[in-house]
C-alpha cells in the first residue's frame, strides 16, 4: 500500500476548561447531565460503549464528548466514524464541527470528492485528522486500508442496529477488524428490532468479545408468552422476556439507555402531538386497490380483517408484496397507466389532503415548516412534489441517490444543497423517503406529516424523530415547543365500511378511540401490526428504565460491591449492578 499522506501536527491543545468539557469544545457547548452519565459509563467501561437514547436526543454529541474525553485522557489519538452514506456531512457539520474545533476528513466517491468540500478519497486519506467518517457500504469495501490509512484507535458506529444481523457482510466485517480498535462506540435509537437476543450480537461487537450468542440469549432471557399465525401456515411463538434482573445485571454496564422523561438541562425537548388522519378513497382509487388487493392471495384476507397477528418474517414478506396496493393507496396513477403525478395528486383525495394541511400549517406561522414523509418514491414522494409544486411549494428533496423523480435522477449534491436550504429557512417544507427516516437533524421543523406507514414501529418513530429533536424551535418559547405529527391513512369509501371496534394499538400508536372502518386498508394494517410490535419490544425498553434504586450496599468477599434491590414483589434480591451514575 503506498505510504500514507500526513499534514504537520496541530499545536498542543490548551488545558480543559472544566470537567467533562473536553479541551476541543467551542466555548458556549456544555453536555448535558445525560450526557455526562454515559460517558462516565463509557470510561468505567474501558472505552466501549452501546449509547441507546430516543431520536433526536443528542446521541451524536454524546458519541463526540466520548471521543474527546477519551483523547483528554490520552486513551485515543483518532476516531474512525462509520455512518449511513446519507448522514456523513450531517455527522460532520451538524456535530463535530458545530461543538468542537476538531478536524475531520469524509470518505466518498470519485464524483463525491470532486464537487463536495471536505470529502476525499481513499488513497487521500490522511492519518492526522481527529475524526475520519465513512458510509458503511464504502467501509465494506476496504476496512483494512482505510483502518490504516486514517490511523484512528477508537470505532464510531452510528445508527448502530444495521449491525445486528450477524449473517449480514456488516457484522462480519466489523467483527474481523473488531480488534484493531481500543475503544468502542455504538449509537443507536433501536437496538432491539423483534426480538432481546439481538442484544447479544451488538454487545459482543462492542465489547470486542463473545458475550453470548443470540440462540443462548433468547434461551436465558425469554419465553413463549403465545402464538400467533401466519399466512406461510403453522403458528409462530411470542416471546416475553424472563430473568430481567440477570440481563440487566450483564448489559447495565456496558449499554447506556436513556428515556425521554429522563432528559433533564437547559435545552428542551419539543412535545409531539400525534393524530392518525383518515382519508376515504374515492370509488375509482378503491377500485383499483381492490384489483391490487387481489394479487396477494391469502394475505388479502389478514389485511381486510386489520389483524396484526403475523410474525415479522410474514410481515416483511407481505410489505413487499402488496407494494402496488400501497401505491394505490397513496395515488390513483399507480393504478392507470396514462394519469402522471401532478394529475394523481389532484385525484388522490390523500394527496389532497396532505397538500392541503402543508399550506395550512406554514401558512399559520411564517416560521413554520414541514417535513412530509413517504416509505415509497413512486407513489410517493412523486405526487407528493407535484401537488406541492401545484400550490406554488418549492420543497428541498431527501430520497435515495440514483432515484429517478421530478424528471431527474437524484444525487449527494442535490440532497446536501436542498438538505441546507431546508435548515437556513430558504425552503419551508422537505419531502424525505426512507433514506432520510435516520439520523437527519431538522430540529426547527414543526410539523411531520406521513403519507405512509411501516409495520415496523421503530421505522416510525425514527422517522417522526428527524422533527423532534432537543433543543429544537429555540425560536419559541419552552413551553410552545411543539411538532405536530400526523400519520395519514387511506381508507375504505363510505359505501364500503362497516363499523368494527379497534383494539390492537398501543397508547403510542393508537388514533381517535371509537368505531373504525372496515374492511381495513393495506395503510391501516400497517399501523396495527406497529402498535403489537411496539408493545413488545417496550417489554424491554420498561425493564432498561427501571431506577434501580438499591435498599443497601455492601462489599463482597472477591471485594467487589453488592447491591441489594426490591423486585416486583416487593422482595430483597443481591446484583453487582450499581446504581446510575450521578451527575
Amino acid at each position: 500500500m503506498p505510504p500514507v499522506p500526513v499534514a504537520p501536527s496541530k499545536p498542543e491543545q490548551a488545558p480543559a476548561r472544566g470537567k467533562f468539557v473536553p479541551t476541543s469544545f467551542k466555548d458556549g457547548v456544555t453536555p448535558q447531565e445525560h450526557q455526562v452519565s454515559a460517558v462516565k459509563k463509557l470510561f468505567s467501561n474501558g472505552g466501549k460503549i452501546v449509547l441507546t437514547a430516543p431520536p433526536g436526543s443528542g446521541k451524536t454529541l454524546t458519541a463526540i464528548l466520548g471521543q474527546e474525553a477519551l483523547k483528554d485522557a490520552g486513551r485515543s489519538s483518532r476516531a474512525l466514524v462509520i455512518v449511513p452514506s446519507g448522514l456523513r456531512s450531517n455527522f460532520a457539520q451538524d456535530g463535530i464541527q458545530k461543538f468542537t474545533n476538531a478536524t475531520y476528513q469524509i470518505i466518498g466517491g470519485g464524483d463525491e470528492s470532486r464537487t463536495m468540500p471536505g470529502v476525499t478519497s481513499v488513497p487521500l486519506l490522511m492519518n492526522n485528522k481527529d475524526y475520519t467518517i465513512v458510509s458503511y457500504e464504502m467501509f465494506k469495501r476496504a476496512p483494512e486500508e482505510i483502518i490504516a490509512r486514517s490511523g484512528a484507535d477508537t470505532l464510531i458506529c452510528d445508527e448502530y442496529h444495521k449491525a445486528r444481523n450477524e449473517a449480514t457482510g456488516l457484522f462480519k466485517t466489523l467483527a474481523r477488524v473488531r480488534g484493531q480498535f481500543k475503544n468502542f462506540m455504538g449509537i443507536t435509537a433501536s437496538p432491539v428490532n423483534n426480538d432481546v437476543s439481538e442484544l447479544a450480537s451488538l454487545l459482543s461487537l462492542s465489547e470486542g468479545k463473545r458475550i453470548a450468542t443470540p440462540a443462548q440469549f433468547k434461551q436465558a432471557f425469554t419465553e413463549t408468552v403465545g402464538f400467533s399465525s401466519g399466512f406461510s401456515g403453522g403458528k409462530v411463538k411470542e416471546r416475553g422476556l424472563k430473568n430481567t434482573q440477570q440481563l440487566m445485571e450483564l448489559i447495565y454496564p456496558k449499554m447506556d439507555y436513556l428515556t425521554y422523561d429522563q432528559l433533564k438541562g437547559d435545552k428542551v425537548m419539543p412535545r409531539k402531538e400525534i393524530r392518525n388522519v383518515e382519508v376515504p378513497m374515492t370509488q375509482q382509487q378503491w377500485d383499483l386497490y381492490q384489483l391490487a388487493l387481489d394479487r396477494l392471495g391469502p394475505e388479502k384476507e389478514q389485511i381486510l380483517r386489520g389483524d396484526p397477528n403475523v410474525s415479522l418474517k410474514d410481515a416483511k414478506i407481505m410489505f413487499v408484496r402488496m407494494a402496488q396496493a400501497r401505491q394505490v393507496a397513496n395515488s390513483v396513477g399507480r393504478g392507470v397507466r396514462d394519469i402522471n403525478p401532478e394529475a394523481s395528486s389532484q385525484l388522490t383525495p390523500k394527496a389532497m389532503r396532505i397538500v392541503a394541511d402543508t399550506e395550512q400549517h406554514l401558512s399559520q406561522d411564517p416560521k413554520n415548516s414541514v417535513v412530509l414523509y413517504s416509505n415509497l418514491v413512486n407513489g410517493g414522494v412523486d405526487v407528493l412534489l407535484a401537488g406541492l409544486r401545484k400550490k406554488g411549494i418549492d420543497p428541498a428533496i431527501f430520497i435515495g441517490k440514483g432515484a429517478e423523480v421530478d424528471g431527474q435522477s437524484i444525487t449527494s449534491n442535490i440532497r446536501e444543497k436542498g438538505l441546507q436550504e431546508y435548515k437556513d429557512g430558504k425552503k419551508r417544507v422537505i419531502v424525505l423517503s426512507g433514506a432520510g427516516a435516520e439520523g437527519l437533524d431538522l430540529r426547527n421543523s414543526t410539523a411531520f406529516f406521513a403519507y405512509d406507514g411501516h409495520f415496523n414501529p421503530e421505522r416510525i418513530l425514527q422517522a417522526e424523530a428527524r422533527a423532534r429533536r432537543l433543543g429544537g424551535q429555540e425560536f419559541r418559547a419552552p413551553e410552545k415547543r411543539v411538532v405536530d405529527v400526523r400519520r395519514y391513512m387511506s381508507v375504505a369509501p363510505p359505501n364500503a365500511q362497516q363499523t368494527e371496534t379497534g383494539g390492537f394499538f398501543s397508547s403510542m400508536f393508537r388514533g381517535d378511540s371509537g368505531p373504525k372502518p372496515a374492511p381495513f386498508t393495506t395503510d391501516q394494517w400497517m399501523y396495527r401490526v406497529a402498535g403489537k410490535k411496539f408493545g413488545k419490544t417496550q417489554q424491554l425498553y420498561d425493564a432498561l428504565k427501571q431506577p434501580y434504586k438499591y435498599i443497601r450496599k455492601y462489599p463482597a468477599a472477591d471485594g467487589t460491591m453488592r447491591y441489594v434491590y426490591p423486585d416486583k414483589d416487593g422482595n430483597a434480591v443481591v446484583s453487582a449492578i450499581p446504581p446510575p451514575a450521578k451527575y
